[in-house]
């Protein structure tokens, strides 16, 4: 399964900015995903200061980048508890990127560890595939009938597709 790596970015002025505060860059292996984590002991300067953090990632390296902002994620990780009602509004913050927040987060802010959390709750890579057989009975030619369906927008094929879609559920 796939995992973030390291990103080769220059957070420098992150860390000029917030002296406090530890940064961490993270990258998809073809690059279309980007994820910021930033770690600091007190949920005060987490909560007073991640608009100025996504305003720099915003101006520095969104302002740069071809991706749109639903492909760049910050995380926030933090060992105190942080409210609730600030949680949802951080996170439902549609400014920049995506928010995470990691509150009561014990473990160390390693590279390594941030990785591996960051890549199982962003990429899923902790999912394992299931693989199994389709039983007999459930065998059916749907395939066949939607491959068969014509995709162009003129009206005769808009009729055809409302036709196939009648007859697939009954009306």
């Amino acid at each position: 399964m796939e995992s973030l790596l390291r990103a080769d970015l220059n957070l420098r002025s992150l860390e000029a900015e917030f002296p406090n505060f530890k940064f961490y860059a993270y990258a998809s292996s073809d690059q279309s995903i980007v994820c910021f984590a930033c770690f600091n002991s007190n949920k005060e300067n987490i909560l007073s200061n991640w608009e100025g953090i996504q305003g720099i990632i915003a101006g520095k390296f969104q302002a740069t980048d071809d991706r749109a902002k639903w492909n760049y994620y910050l995380a926030f990780f933090t060992p105190e508890k942080l409210p609730i009602t600030e949680i949802y509004r951080i996170q439902n913050d549609r400014f920049c990127s995506r928010k995470l927040i990691f509150d009561k987060h014990v473990y160390p802010f390693d590279a390594e560890h941030i990785q591996q959390v960051l890549s199982r709750d962003i990429l899923g890579s902790s999912l394992k595939l299931d693989l199994r057989q389709i039983p007999e009975q459930f065998n059916s030619s749907l395939s066949e009938v939607l491959t068969s369906v014509p995709l162009s927008h003129n009206p005769i094929d808009k009729d055809k597709r409302r036709a196939i879609l009648s007859s697939l559920i009954g009306a």
